[in-house]
This record gives C-alpha cells, structure tokens and sequence, in this order.
C-alpha cells in the first residue's frame, strides 16, 4: 500500500539525465490530467450533442513542498531546489526539454512511488517551475508549483 512516504519527484534535463529528487513527497496535488493531455471539444448539431473531438493541448498543473534546512537557501556548492526553478547555479548549464531550445528552460518531471515490492510512476514533458517560500518554521518550506504541457506515460 502506498502512503504519501512512499512519493518522490525526478527532474530531468533534456537530455534524459536525472539532475535533482525531492524525497518524501507528502503532498502532491496535479490536476489537468485526460486523454492525449488534449481538450475534448463537444460538437452539436442544432443544440443536440453530435460528440467529442480531440481539440487543442490543455496544461496540466500542480504543486509539491519541499524542506530544506536555511542555508542550502545560499549554498551554491551544491545543487538547490531554487537553482531548478531559476535555471541557475549548478544546472545553468544543462540542456533544457523545451523543444525550442533558445526559450525557457523546461524539464522533464517524474513523479514515483514505490513501497518497497511495488511502484507506480507518471512521466511529465515539458514541466516549468515556479516557486513560493515560508519561513515561518524551523526550516524553509518551498512550495513548488509546476505547468506541464503533458505526460508521456503511466506506469
């Protein structure tokens, strides 16, 4: 069984290479997710419903929190969850998913869960991150927040 222990979240870069997990994911949330990622437009005829076509790409989104302690905030020795919503620091290099290369950057997001004898996963494209900060606790809560242009797979 899984609970919301059992969750982390993959980013990759464009070129297929994991560049940061976020373990512990305990609240997850995205919303958007359909059939080919893509709007179902209802046709009528003379009012009455005739069907659905297949219509424009809709965005899925969603969010996540991550803990970190306050000074990985600063620390630009190693990666930091804002270098992946900035596109700074030890990713700034990294090649991007976004099918056009010179525009923002974009990522490619896993969300899996795994409970030791079984797993699940969901394979996001073209992912863009934006980020809040509270510092009200012991640590910094990042609570991430993504747009997705759609997802690759279930599995």
């Amino acid at each position: 069984m899984f609970t919301k222990k059992h969750a982390s979240i993959i980013l990759e870069e464009g070129g297929g290479t994991a560049i940061a997990t976020f373990e512990d994911v305990g609240d997850f949330s995205v919303s958007g997710l359909q059939e080919n990622s893509a709007a179902a437009v209802r046709i009528l005829n003379r009012g009455s419903f005739e069907g659905y076509v297949e219509g424009d790409d809709e965005e899925i989104t969603g969010s996540f929190s991550v803990r970190i302690a306050r000074e990985t905030l600063t620390d630009n020795s190693n990666f930091r969850p804002l270098d992946a919503v900035f596109g700074t620091g030890s990713i700034a290099a990294l090649t991007t998913d976004n099918p056009i290369a010179d525009g923002p950057r974009s990522y490619e997001m896993i969300y899996s869960i795994t409970d030791g004898t079984a797993s699940a996963a969901i394979t996001f494209t073209n992912v863009r991150l934006s980020a809040s900060i509270d510092e009200s606790g012991d640590t910094l809560m990042l609570q991430i927040s993504f747009t997705a242009a759609g997802f690759m797979d279930v599995t």
